[in-house]
């Protein structure tokens, strides 16, 4: 249940991360003065070189994982290989194919950076090892799921998951230790890390909760149906328990080696930080807690009010273990986000736009069920009264479940979009200026009056249809009123939802006219900021100026780095290097303390 739901959730939030990233990029590289800016020239061979090598990777990895199968399936599992084998020669042919084409490329690359420091600060290059791990990190992840079920004994012998592990693995060792020795040099090579950081995480982290469910539902479904079911064979669960905690393990620790241990204090602060925790980390929690206990709450109402299909409780209730298992799964993620969110966010701190888009997707989950809610009701009501006349036979009860359907989207939509919406408006009174000029509010109060406008305007046409067509056939009946009950409940709802935002448009508008214009936030200056300093304090002046957004950070190391600086804060410097009115800068170490220094190339 949690995979589909969190599948749903990020099948419509991941393109739309995708477009984020690519503007991110775009903005970043806009706002970026590059002293080793390349020319079109250069830029076309980095591109051809690593998407050769990309390729040839992938062909590479291909054709090992195809040999060490082979290798394993013959020596362990007594396979006997035939050379002439369709197996073999595919992998004859893409490792000779893949290997020397890297392997090529890898060479040429590091004779370019060699020759031409520039190269290993190059987009390309950041873009290719990004998009190998996270090519790898999924082969990787599902292979040792696989892999671990041929340990345990759950699946019988078969190499072909250990070769794909041992190729995967090896292709993203190899990056992840080019990715970790390479500086991030410019805002842009800063946020491509970011962005890979990310998705990693996100994704370490699906599997993570997926592996926790179904590793907490296994076992209290196994309890309920020896309970109050027919028994279980003892250790027929296990097998089930025992590949969800293969699933948490593996997402644990990716999730640890690019969350706990990176982004989560590294990358502290930062757009691409709070999206990861507002949206991929408290929305989901949310989200999928709330879409559990919904379909829980369902199951107990279709008991006590509805027609329900099972002979008795104890069949009845057979899924709500595993719903109650999402539950605790759903809330954990949401407590865990938030922790972080307060510890890593001064408190009072300006609204961010990815806590907008947050609290507007839960507005707009809330009012979806609120509405369909609302829709159902009348569609049932109209079928209740226009029903004694229609002719039909139904069965006793027939509008118990759609009743029960309508209550559940009410109590849960109900209060959800309440909140939020509250919440939202509540914002809007303390800052009325910034809040009714965001880009997501806009978006939200456009994008819910367009579509209430398309469901009214599609709905009343075909409203008007049936009635003009049963005006010029035989007259109006229940009949037809029957007929046309969802396309006029729909047009009810939509109207009324649609009614509102064009209202809450108006007053956004009001307000905009009257309002001063909020102070504008003064174009961002391009900085090109060197830091001289040792080695040991490299580290910590990029971080100072991580959040800093307009600033190329370059480092050069000094060879007689005295003590470390300790009077200039990090938050000192930051401002200082923030607040310049000079385009370049040098921060050095001097008699203790960093000093902001101007400089002219």
């Amino acid at each position: 249940m949690i995979f589909g739901i969190l599948s749903s959730f990020l099948g419509l939030l991941v393109p739309a991360a995708v477009l984020a990233a690519l503007l991110a990029v775009a903005t970043a590289r806009r706002q970026e003065v590059d002293a080793d800016d390349p020319s079109a020239a250069v830029v076309a061979r980095r591109l051809f070189v690593y998407g050769i090598g990309f390729v040839a990777l992938i062909f590479a990895m291909v054709g090992v994982a195809l040999l060490v199968a082979g290798a394993l399936d013959n020596v362990l599992d007594k396979q006997v290989v035939d050379p002439r084998g369709t197996q073999l020669a595919m992998a004859l042919a893409f490792t000779t194919v893949g290997a020397p084409a890297w392997a090529i490329v890898v060479l040429f690359s590091q004779r370019a950076m060699r020759r031409d420091p520039a190269e290993r600060r190059s987009q390309a290059r950041r873009w290719y090892l990004a998009a190998v791990r996270a090519v790898t990190i999924p082969i990787a992840m599902f292979n040792a799921v696989e892999a671990g079920r041929v340990l345990l004994g759950i699946h019988d012998f078969s190499g072909a998951p250990w070769g794909w592990l041992f190729a995967s693995l090896a292709a993203w060792l190899v990056h992840e230790v080019l990715a970790q020795g390479e500086a991030s040099e410019s805002p842009v090579l800063a946020l491509i890390d970011r962005l890979f950081r990310a998705y990693a995480t996100a994704l370490s982290l699906a599997f993570t909760l997926v592996g926790a469910a179904l590793a907490v539902s296994v076992p209290s479904s196994a309890a309920y149906d020896g309970a109050f079911r027919s028994g279980l064979a003892a250790g027929s669960w296990t097998d089930e328990w025992m590949e969800a905690a293969l699933i948490m393990a593996v997402g644990l620790g990716v999730w640890w080696w690019y969350w706990l241990r990176g982004a989560l204090r590294s990358d502290r602060g930062t757009t691409i930080w709070r999206i990861e925790v507002f949206l991929f980390g408290i929305l989901v929690g949310v989200l999928v807690t709330v879409v559990a206990s919904g379909t829980a709450l369902y199951m107990v109402l279709e008991w006590f009010i509805g027609d329900p299909s099972a002979t008795g409780a104890a069949e009845h209730f057979a899924g709500l273990p595993a719903r109650v298992a999402v539950v605790l799964v759903g809330v954990a993620s949401w407590t865990y986000h938030r922790m972080v969110l307060v510890e890593g966010l001064e408190r009072g701190a300006a609204r961010s736009e990815p806590e907008r888009i947050y609290r507007y997707v839960l507005s707009a989950s809330g009012l979806a069920a609120v509405a369909s809610g609302v829709a159902t009701l009348l569609a049932l009501l109209i079928e209740v009264l226009t029903a004694a006349d229609s002719g039909l036979v139904s069965h006793e009860g027939w509008w118990r479940n759609t009743l029960t359907v309508a209550i559940t989207l009410l109590i849960v939509g109900g209060p959800l979009w309440v909140i939020a919406w509250m919440r939202l408006q509540r914002a809007v009174a303390a800052d009325a200026a910034r809040e009714v000029r965001s880009t997501s509010r806009r978006i939200y109060l456009f994008a819910i009056f367009g579509i209430a406008a398309l469901f009214l305007l599609v709905d009343l046409t075909i409203v008007l249809f049936q009635l003009f067509e049963a005006v010029l056939d035989s007259g109006v009946t229940r009949d037809v009123l029957r007929d046309s009950r969802w396309p006029l409940a729909l047009v009810v709802t939509a109207g009324v939802v649609a009614a509102y935002h064009w209202l809450v448009l108006r007053e956004d508008q009001a307000v905009r006219a009257e309002e001063p214009e909020a102070p504008a936030i003064p174009a961002t200056r391009v900085r090109d900021v060197i830091v001289l300093a040792g080695a040991a304090e490299v580290s910590a002046v990029r971080q100072a100026l991580a959040g800093l957004e307009g600033v190329t950070v370059r480092a050069w190391t000094r060879l007689d780095a005295p003590a470390a600086a300790a009077p200039l804060s990090g938050e000192g410097l930051r401002d200082a290097v923030a607040g310049t009115p000079h385009e370049r800068v040098l921060v050095v170490n001097l008699d203790g303390a960093y000093r902001v220094v101007p400089y002219r190339p």
